[in-house]
């Protein structure tokens, strides 16, 4: 009996949690919290934005403005490859560099919703993540 209210109980949560798990899209504005692991330091605040209607994203990497089509397949597969950017002067920053470098090496995404926030990752084609990014709200 024991072991029968155990796995009842137990199914009772799994089917809890499959129920309330929510559908999050990439649409909207992700502000770019990290590249290859490291925080991302940059003058103007880093972040993209998709529209999922137009499959085309926009953005800034800090100092120049990028945007361009991207593609989703079946699964979590994505590509952002070959954005075009704006050239501006902008003061050297690795940051800038990685943030286009981790778009072009994007294969995969995750969304992970917490108590407060929804957090967007980027992977490799071999699973490393490249960007981690945070979904702003209005």
């Amino acid at each position: 009996m024991k072991k029968l209210l155990f796995f009842a109980v137990g199914a009772f949560f799994m089917l809890f949690t499959a129920c309330n798990t929510e559908s999050v899209s990439l649409e909207g504005s992700w502000i770019i919290e990290t590249a290859y692991g490291q925080p991302v330091i940059v003058a103007d605040t880093a972040m993209i934005t998709f529209d999922t209607k137009e499959m085309r994203v926009a953005g800034c990497n800090g100092c120049n403005r990028f945007f361009g089509p991207y593609s989703v397949s079946e699964g979590k597969s994505v590509a952002l490859k070959n954005l075009a950017t704006t050239m501006m002067a902008c003061p050297d920053s690795p940051s800038e560099t990685d943030i286009m470098r981790a778009f072009n090496e994007t294969a995969t995404y995750s969304i992970k919703k917490e108590a407060d926030k929804t957090r967007l990752f980027f992977y490799n084609d071999k699973k490393d993540e490249v960007m981690g990014l945070v979904l702003q709200h209005k």
